[in-house]
């Protein structure tokens, strides 16, 4: 994975503006691993705290994390409360980001990981947990949150 860095540049945004903050155990981020804490101030905190028992698999989980985490950040600071509801209805949750309901029924999550789909041209596999990961789904995502649209390739699109 290219660094996030180079991913929001090839894209054509700029980066969000965030204080990173890396932890070697979940707690810190409340047994998940990674937080996105929105203060009501231009920069957004965000907590890394992705492990795994294999070292060579914990810097891809970490940088897969610290991505899809910056990919909120930049929801956060650049897409507007009219979107962000249209996104919601477009995807058929109830809820943006209510933590009273499971991580993949929360619009939030749907947006970084299909924010994360389209900064990588389409060369990223959504998690497994959220639906609707057809290419024409994803890209009517990804341009109600960007502004972008992407083209799919084929007639299944």
């Amino acid at each position: 994975m290219q660094a996030w860095q180079d991913l929001f540049a090839a894209a054509g945004f700029e980066q969000p503006t965030a204080s990173i903050e890396f932890f070697d155990n979940e707690d810190a981020c409340g047994g998940v691993r990674g937080r996105t804490w929105f203060d009501n101030t231009e920069t957004t905190t965000i907590g890394v705290c992705a492990t795994h028992p294999n070292p060579e698999v914990e810097e891809q989980w970490r940088q897969r994390t610290l991505l899809h985490e910056m990919a909120h950040a930049w929801i956060d600071q650049n897409v507007g409360s009219e979107n962000l509801s249209a996104f919601t209805e477009l995807r058929g949750l109830e809820t943006w980001s209510s933590r009273d309901v499971k991580w993949e029924e929360r619009a939030t999550e749907h947006a970084a990981e299909i924010f994360m789909w389209g900064i990588q041209d389409g060369d990223y596999n959504p998690d497994f947990r959220i639906d609707g990961t057809s290419c024409s789904e994803l890209a009517a995502g990804y341009e109600l949150l960007s502004g972008v649209t992407v083209e799919c390739a084929g007639s299944a699109a």
